[in-house]
């Protein structure tokens, strides 16, 4: 079975490379990335994919515009694109009346999951197209905001009857769905971290010092997918850090590595504990902390 080509474009590094790693590991697709407006343009001439997952707030060129260009060219014109976006801000909505240029929006935090469903709703129906209107509710009268409460509690109730009730109008290529879905989330909160760390003699001579303990850290996670560590940062003069405290010990000697880790339920609390190795050069003194670690849903 040939591999359905996918397109993302966004300024996020680590979301393109999260979302290609989901992807691409089902070996149903292949997936391209762009970090710009102009580079993406550039890709889907050139690769004609199946569908483009486009961001729509990036710096020099925004989705939108992006989207304009695709649509008036007749080499892309046909290539489905699905707006991603953390957040519908109202910049993001002016002068579209509501709309995300028209087309399908899928929004962040995106789930692995939810990301390849959608890809699979777009690909059948080709042209899907589902408005977005985020509603600003501090420009809504009460007896509006009232209303707006009550068509919002009945849509709940109904998705609650069937996980997803599908309405047909005048088309067969005109699809709505309404959903209920809870979010992903993943937060890590820091409980303790040393800020420091002094180097003598002995350590130099030893080749590395360890610090004990050095880390507590705290994480809520509610995907069943889990979630994913970054730890980034060693510079001179440390070559290397081994981390103690994960299911595994994890060496990070340049740039990021990335830790999956496993759904738990509820808060997980986990103790760090480092040992750096020390570059040939070093000095006696005190260094600023050089790893930092951050988290984020699958």
């Amino acid at each position: 079975m040939d591999k359905k080509k996918i397109l993302l474009v966004d300024d996020e590094e680590d979301f393109c490379f999260f979302v290609k790693l989901n992807l691409e590991r089902t070996g149903k697709y292949q997936v391209f990335t762009a970090t710009n407006g102009m580079e993406g343009i550039r890709l889907a001439k050139q690769l004609k994919p199946d569908l483009i997952f486009l961001d729509i707030v990036m710096p020099k060129m925004g989705g939108q515009r992006v989207a304009e260009i695709l649509l008036n060219d007749e080499s892309t014109k046909m290539i489905p694109v699905v707006f991603v976006s953390a957040v519908v801000k109202k910049e993001e909505l002016a002068g579209h009346g509501g709309e995300i240029g028209g087309r399908d929006f899928i929004a962040k935090p995106v789930i692995s999951e939810n990301l390849i469903e959608k890809i699979e709703q777009v690909l059948v129906n080709h042209h899907y197209s589902l408005i977005a209107v985020p509603f600003m509710l501090e420009h809504f009268t009460p007896a509006q905001h009232m209303l707006l409460m009550t068509l919002f509690a009945a849509t709940l109730f109904f998705a609650s009857i069937s996980i997803r009730n599908t309405a047909y109008a005048g088309s067969t290529r005109t699809k709505v769905m309404v959903s209920a879905r809870i979010p992903a989330l993943t937060s890590l909160k820091i409980l303790h971290q040393e800020r420091e760390i002094i180097i003598a003699d002995e350590d130099i001579r030893k080749g590395y010092i360890d610090m004990q303990s050095a880390s507590h850290i705290q994480v809520m996670n509610n995907n069943p997918a889990g979630y994913m560590l970054t730890l980034q940062g060693i510079v001179w003069p440390f070559r290397e850090v081994r981390v103690q405290g994960f299911a595994n010990d994890i060496r990070v000697t340049s740039g990021s590595v990335f830790v999956h880790q496993p759904y738990n339920r509820g808060a997980v609390t986990v103790e760090l504990s480092y040992r750096f190795l020390l570059s040939e050069d070093v000095k006696p003194g005190i260094y600023d902390w050089p790893l930092s670690i951050s988290c984020q849903y699958f």
